[in-house]
Formats: structure tokens, sequence, C-alpha cells
């Protein structure tokens, strides 16, 4: 039977920052569990899970929103790209948009989530998901763009092996 991992949820009451929670949960052995599911909601956690996950091969599936726009994308490791595929590096802090400065639609969190829980059952039932689909929506105009995200053979991550958010 495969299980299920709420990254970050479940120790949350017990750590004070999120790199403590990852740092603990995912220490030398896996948490048993077949994938991880994004629940945070500032890129820092992000590349610290991509590095925890890839380092211990269990999926994660990425899932963000801000203002009205909706964000996702399974990461399988050995499968396809991870997140530092896609994006090499984090943002500058304040660089970006965030639910706290700029807020949210609750529109684009059930969006973000709905993808995520898709591509969650399609994983537990199949053993397959859309490895490396980063897909955005914007439910305030309806646009979606899919990019397919290449596995990068340099990545510093899934092709070099180093977890640098992991260590730091």
């Amino acid at each position: 039977m495969r299980t299920l991992a709420l990254a970050v949820a479940a120790l949350l009451a017990s750590c004070t920052t999120y790199r403590d929670t990852v740092a603990i949960h995912f220490s030398s052995e896996p948490p048993g569990a077949d994938v991880v599911v994004d629940g945070t909601d500032n890129a820092e956690t992000r590349y610290l899970l991509n590095d925890a996950c890839v380092k211990l091969s269990i999926p994660w599936v990425y899932g963000g929103a801000v203002e009205a726009t909706a964000v996702a994308m399974a990461v399988g490791p050995g499968r396809g790209p991870c997140l530092r595929c896609a994006f090499p590096d984090p943002p500058d802090p304040g660089s970006l948009p965030t639910a706290r400065t700029a807020g949210v639609l609750n529109t684009a969190v059930a969006a973000a989530s709905t993808w995520q829980t898709a591509e969650v059952l399609r994983f537990l039932v199949t053993g397959q998901a859309h490895w490396g689909r980063l897909t955005r929506l914007d439910t305030w105009t309806g646009e979606t763009v899919a990019i397919e995200v290449e596995r990068d053979p340099d990545c510093p991550c899934c092709g070099q092996g180093r977890y640098e958010f992991l260590h730091s």
C-alpha cells in the first residue's frame, strides 16, 4: 500500500523553522512516504524539499499560488527533471510577489491544489505522473500554459548530486 506524506505540516508545531522541520523529517532515513505534497509558501523551503526528495528518491509535487495564478509540477527523481532544472536558482528575497505581499485568490489555491491532487493520485494509482510538466493557470483570465521542463544533466541537484539547500 502506498503512503502519502504531507510535507512539513506534521512537524510545524514542534519546530521553529521550515528548515528545522525538513531537516528533522528528512534526515538520513526516508520518511516512509511514496510521495510528498508541497504545501509551503516560500522558495527556500521548496528548494530544501527538492534537495531532500531528490536525495532520497521520493517523488514530490510542487504547487503554489499568488494573486490569481496557480502553478504545479510533479518532480520524479530519476524519472524526470527536478525543481532546479526548471528554476536553477531561487529568486532573490522580495523580487517576486508573494501571497503576503500581493494576496491570493482562493480559486488560484484551489487550482494549484487540484493539479497537485491529480498528480499524486495518478502516481499512487499508476506509478506515473506528468514528470516535469510545469503548469500555470491564470484563474482570472483563464490562460493556461504548460511547459515540458527538460532534465538538465548539469543540474547541481539531480545531475550532480549536490544538495546545497539541504546542507546550508
